[in-house]
């Protein structure tokens, strides 16, 4: 007798956005305190997925990428936990995570997802989850416990599409508002996650300086964009005879700063950035020092989206694609008709860098069916050709945001 074919989606939301959240606080709960060295897996796993993702994906038509590492680590760790056998082997190897306890990880994620919330003037960092599920198909009461207890996870019947987009839209300020069309008759489960970041900068471009200037592509030839102007301020910074780096941070405490790594102008930018690692992150970071100088940036904004399903394969997460082999069986209570494969990982970006801050918003989704130089007194750092760069949490090191910037879009 032939098997029915059953789906689930697994879909994570981010989005950024400079107006206050509604949303209700994280709830509060007895989640131990994950030792140094469990902290430090994650932070680690999480920032090179980020760079194994951004070298690894197409850009789109303008040459440009945007990703969202801390997205796309939670999407794959709340799949995860519903993994077994050799899958869960595959996915641990592709997360770093194979001589972790789970438990720790379970705190270690915990503490990812309840230190980064914040809520200040000029500053605004929340996550939430929930989970829609077919009632019909019992979830593993375990697993539901984890989601629920480590991931802070809202329980939901899964019933209409509406349901799901009217609470996608007032957790993203209606920056994504339409995730799904319809709820298959297959359909069983959907994971959604909500990230929010309002970032104004700690020292605002003065739009009166903002004008148009030439950026210079890839190819040689240049562009008019639309160019702010930040001068003469006191700013983490540092230089080499191969990059400049600057570090320009959001709010009063600027514990998250959007870091920017523009390559010399006679370097390669494709080849500078297939040299962009987490080991060349980290060193520049780590170098950079208080400065007074003036930086020019580009005000833009970025669309992007992009498959994961090749990366990840490529990566060595096979099993969890193949419907012959693929074991997600902690998912559910029982599992012998419910024979699970993720089908399809999508993630979907935005980002809007202005004068006052910066807006963004992403989404992944994972469906699953069965079947240095000596610095001067001051710097110019003139952002006119290719660039790399971050959005990080540096109190934790965490990753937030990462792009790849070859021709700035203004809409």
């Amino acid at each position: 007798m032939m098997k029915k074919i059953f789906c689930i989606c697994i879909v994570i939301f981010l989005t950024a956005c400079n107006s206050s959240n509604s949303g209700e606080e994280n709830p509060a709960d007895n989640v131990g305190q994950p030792d140094d060295a469990s902290k430090e897996t994650v932070r680690s796993g999480l920032n090179q997925l980020g760079f194994e993702t951004l070298s690894g994906l197409d850009k789109n038509e303008d040459g440009n990428l945007f990703i969202s590492p801390v997205s796309i680590w939670t999407a794959l760790n709340m799949t995860y936990h519903g993994a077994d056998g050799e899958t869960k082997a595959e996915m641990e190897k592709v997360l770093g995570l194979e001589n972790m306890d789970t438990d720790a990880l379970f705190s270690a994620n915990h503490a990812l997802l309840t230190e980064q919330a914040a809520d200040d003037e000029g500053l605004e960092l929340y996550l939430a989850n929930a989970v829609w599920f077919r009632e019909d198909i019992a979830m593993n009461d375990a697993y539901q416990e984890a989601l629920k207890t480590y991931y802070l996870a809202q329980i939901e019947p899964l019933t209409t599409a509406d349901a799901i987009n009217d609470w996608v839209a007032e957790q993203t300020n209606d920056k994504i508002d339409t995730m799904v069309d319809d709820i298959s008759p297959d359909l069983l489960l959907f994971l959604l996650n909500a990230v929010y970041f309002q970032g104004d900068w700690t020292h605002p471009f003065d739009e009166n300086l903002t004008e148009e200037q030439e950026f210079h592509l890839a190819d040689g030839s240049s562009i008019e964009i639309p160019t702010m102007v930040l001068h003469e301020e006191d700013l983490n910074y540092w230089e080499d005879d191969h990059v400049q780096v600057v570090s320009l941070p959001y709010e009063e405490e600027e514990t998250i700063q959007m870091q920017i790594f523009l390559p010399n102008e006679d370097t390669s930018f494709s080849e500078f950035q297939e040299d962009f690692s987490l080991e060349k992150w980290q060193e520049w970071t780590d170098a950079l020092e208080h400065q007074t100088g003036t930086v020019s940036l580009p005000s833009f904004t970025l669309e992007y989206e992009s498959e994961l399903n090749e990366l990840f394969i490529e990566l060595g997460m096979e099993q969890a694609y193949d419907p012959n082999q693929a074991d997600l069986s902690k998912m559910f209570e029982e599992t012998e008709d419910l024979d699970a494969y993720i089908s399809k990982i999508f993630h979907k970006t935005f980002i809007d860098v202005n004068e006052e801050g910066t807006e963004a918003a992403g989404a992944t989704s994972t469906e699953i069916e069965v079947t240095s130089a000596p610095l001067e007194e001051t710097f110019t750092m003139e952002i006119n050709r290719p660039f790399l760069f971050t959005i990080t949490n540096t109190e934790e090191d965490i990753i937030l945001f990462m792009g790849s910037i070859e021709q700035p879009v203004n809409e």
